[in-house]
């Protein structure tokens, strides 16, 4: 697991599968000089078919006041079965995840590029980052 003081929706545990391999990704979202910021660690994510990812989100210097929703979009094909994730900040301060479900036999040999979007309380992007998946 990526945290153990993560929160975990009751959904996200019926929907994964409990023999899937999930890999940790942090994205720390921050906030600093006025503009929000999205780094992930790693930048590059290398899988293998039936692996999936844990994207766990971090708020760092105010930028939870500011965002309310993130959005992992990746290109299509996905190598999930869904092509876009969206995760809602909890009430606090309090980190929280996003899971992928495993990746699916055609992405096989394939890199792909996803993109990282927040948005504020009316739906507007206020920071976006760029990071790759390669699978084997």
């Amino acid at each position: 697991p990526a945290s153990s003081d993560r929160l975990i929706h009751p959904l996200q545990l019926e929907e994964q599968d409990p023999g899937i391999r999930t890999y940790p990704v942090r994205v720390d979202i921050g906030q600093s000089a006025g503009r929000i910021y999205v780094v992930t660690n790693p930048e590059q994510l290398p899988l293998r078919v039936g692996e999936g990812v844990e994207w766990d989100f971090r708020y760092l210097g105010g930028a939870d006041a500011i965002v309310e929703e993130v959005i992992i979009d990746l290109d299509k094909p996905s190598p999930f079965s869904k092509a876009s994730f969206k995760s809602h900040k909890p009430g606090s301060a309090r980190p929280h995840r996003q899971l992928s479900g495993p990746v699916i036999s055609s992405a096989a040999g394939k890199r792909f590029q996803y993109t990282i979007r927040c948005l504020n309380l009316i739906k507007r992007e206020v920071g976006i980052g760029k990071q790759y998946l390669v699978v084997a």
